[in-house]
């Protein structure tokens, strides 16, 4: 039992930074408040949305991630971008684990993974992406 215990607390520790990145749904004001009281180096860009630009961009310890908003001030799409090839395949075991694999197929110019994330009120969409100029990221929308 205090082993389960022990178990549950060291995770909830470890999920903040691992499942917290992104944001959708959000205000701007709410995802700024959020990791800035943790210490996150956060560059704010655009005051207005516009859908090529993000208004945040957030430093984390194993990823980069830029947050997209819609007129209404709503996170509606976010980019992480996974610092190593480790921190990459972490986040690729982490969403096989824990997503709906809803595409997995491969070829040697592109990625075709994709997973499907239910929440009880919603749900979003992860695509792995292979850019040549920036390399390996994930979609979130």
């Amino acid at each position: 039992m205090i082993k389960k215990l022990l178990l549950i607390i060291i995770i909830s520790l470890l999920s903040p930074n691992i499942f917290t990145q992104v944001r959708l749904g959000y205000t701007p004001s709410q995802i700024n408040y959020e990791f800035k009281s943790k210490g996150y180096d956060i560059i704010t860009n655009n005051v207005k949305p516009n859908p090529s630009k993000p208004i945040l961009i957030i430093k984390f310890d194993n990823c980069i991630v830029h947050y997209y908003f819609n007129p209404q001030y709503k996170c509606d799409k976010c980019v992480l971008i996974p610092n190593t090839l480790k921190d990459l395949n972490f986040f690729i075991d982490l969403y096989n684990k824990k997503y709906e694999i809803t595409s997995n197929m491969y070829n040697p110019n592109n990625y075709n993974t994709q997973w499907q994330m239910k929440g009880k009120y919603s749900y979003s969409t992860i695509k792995l992406i292979h850019s040549p100029n920036i390399g390996d990221y994930f979609l979130w929308y």
